[in-house]
């Protein structure tokens, strides 16, 4: 009944009252109720916080997947390349297993003595090549024994006064028989050295037939002097049975399919020994590599101590007078595999020796800091070169292009990021003439290009810090070159300061004489001038 309230309705006006009071309030909205629902609360926090957990988990096991399917795979990979198979690409960090994979750490180096003690050849290189030294050893490089000239029996020379030493190193002189005008080169290169050295050729062998330093004429021993085929790629299968034989001792080591550039020949035997169209544009470097190749081999196989080696054209480029090869053989630095004999007045590396054969003298030095080279036109290798280059191409798999892989890869460090790797090969290079001091970099001894006697650089100490760090070498390199561009600038002043003393000389001579501006006449000039 109106007036009587019921707990019911008490109740029902009690909600309608508070309902009416939050729509009343300033901070309630239209979205209020969203708002207040979709506020986050603990539970929701906590929701997160486990999925987020959860995914990272998930993430973690993937990578930890990932990692460990690529590390079985690049093991995969190393077992492929110890067990020799073939892959695309030169130059990668690649050496057989039997040299590599049972190889003990590089263990820390220990200097045989103080570096700053370093006072012989002997010391300077064994630091250079990490040779430990022990006893006798370490007490016959201290005494430098490499300082002292070589000496050899009156018979050994040519001249009563033994300044013209006797040829006894074979000479390779590598010629296309094919080609009348090579022949005729080599032939020509052939007459001088024999010339040279006074050797009697009526009785020896043909050069052709002379392999292994034993001709094929009744076992005789072949010429000093041989003119050595050499290997025309374009022309196969004309000459590829030398190519096989240049080949033999690598392919006992590894297929030749697998050496770069060297996979030519591999080739050219599935394509009935002819070498295969996309290989003609190179053809050339093909057929200059194997036949420098073969000349390598011949000497290991010959057992020479040293060989010298031309191309049919090395006369005209010849850096020494040939009299005198065998004087550079027998001053060869005793850790030297090859010695490059062309012409190079541009900076190759430190001085290292000089000598005087005959009225003449000859210059060492290093060959290890050049930046472009081509040309193989003359050049000796050592008693260790094949064995050093069989490894290399080998290890690098394969060779490239020979007269540029061979004085700037093979003669630069084996390392380039560590200074403190021994040299690929020890390279060397020997001319008549002193190259310029501004074209000589490290260490130069102060008595260079002044004294005429025999002599070795004498700051060892010196010359290894330049050896193992690039940045000595350019230094000094770039402050000679510095200061010879004073020098000649100075010079070039002066020179214009006396044309011009000698125009303004001329000038009062003419006014003094009355001779009108710009007048052609003729004057006697005064026998004074």
């Amino acid at each position: 009944p109106p007036g009587v309230t019921t707990p019911h309705v008490a109740r029902a006006m009690s909600l309608s009252h508070e309902r009416s009071s939050l729509l009343a309030s300033s901070s309630t909205t239209p979205d209020g109720a969203s708002a207040f629902f979709d506020a986050p609360t603990a539970d929701d926090e906590r929701s997160r916080a486990r999925n987020f957990a959860r995914w990272s988990a998930w993430g973690i096991a993937a990578s930890a997947f990932v990692s460990l399917a690529l590390s079985v795979d690049m093991l995969g990979h190393s077992h492929a390349i110890h067990a020799h198979t073939p892959t695309a690409a030169l130059g990668g960090a690649y050496m057989p297993s039997r040299w590599v994979s049972r190889r003990a750490p590089k263990k820390l180096w220990s200097h045989n003595v103080p570096v700053e003690a370093i006072d012989t050849p002997e010391l300077a290189f064994a630091e250079l090549e990490r040779i430990e030294l022990t006893g006798e050893a370490l007490a016959v490089a201290q005494h430098g024994l490499e300082l002292q000239s070589a000496t050899f029996g009156a018979d050994r020379f040519l001249d009563a006064n033994m300044t013209r030493r006797k040829l006894e190193t074979p000479v390779y002189v590598i010629a296309v028989q094919a080609s009348e005008k090579d022949m005729q080169k080599a032939n020509n290169l052939k007459h001088v050295i024999n010339e040279a050295y006074r050797i009697d050729t009526t009785a020896t062998a043909v050069d052709a037939q002379a392999t292994d330093g034993v001709s094929a004429e009744m076992g005789a021993p072949a010429p000093l002097v041989q003119i050595q085929s050499a290997i025309n790629a374009q022309a196969w299968p004309n000459t590829i049975d030398l190519a096989n034989d240049a080949a033999a001792p690598l392919e006992a080591e590894i297929p030749l399919k697998s050496l770069y550039y060297l996979n030519a020949l591999a080739q050219a035997r599935k394509n009935d020994n002819k070498l295969p169209k996309g290989w003609m544009g190179v053809s050339h470097h093909v057929g200059c590599l194997y036949s420098h190749l073969r000349m390598w081999q011949l000497h290991a196989r010959a057992k020479n101590a040293w060989t010298i080696i031309f191309e049919s054209d090395g006369l005209y480029f010849l850096a020494v007078a040939p009299w005198q090869l065998q004087s550079v053989v027998d001053n060869a630095p005793s850790n030297a595999d090859v010695i490059f004999l062309h012409k190079k007045d541009l900076h190759s590396g430190q001085f290292v020796r000089q000598w005087r054969t005959g009225n003449e003298m000859l210059y060492m030095y290093n060959w290890d800091k050049v930046v472009g080279g081509a040309g193989l036109s003359a050049y000796m290798i050592g008693p260790r070169f094949t064995e050093k280059i069989n490894k290399e191409i080998i290890g690098w798999r394969g060779a490239d292009m020979v007269d540029a892989w061979l004085m700037l890869k093979m003669c630069d460090k084996k390392d380039n990021g560590d200074y403190n790797d021994a040299h690929r090969l020890n390279c060397y290079h020997a001319q008549r003439n002193a190259k310029p001091k501004h074209n000589i970099g490290g260490d130069l001894p102060e008595w260079y290009g002044v004294d005429k006697s025999t002599r070795w650089t004498d700051n060892w100490a010196q010359y290894v810090a330049n050896e193992q760090r690039d940045v000595l070498y350019r230094d000094a390199l770039n402050a000679r070159k510095s200061e010879y561009n004073v020098e000649q600038a100075e010079i070039k002043e002066q020179k214009r300061a006396a044309r011009a003393a000698t125009r303004a000389a001329r000038a009062r001579m003419g006014a003094h004489e009355n001779i009108p501006a710009g007048s052609k006449t003729a004057t006697a000039k005064p026998a004074s001038t």
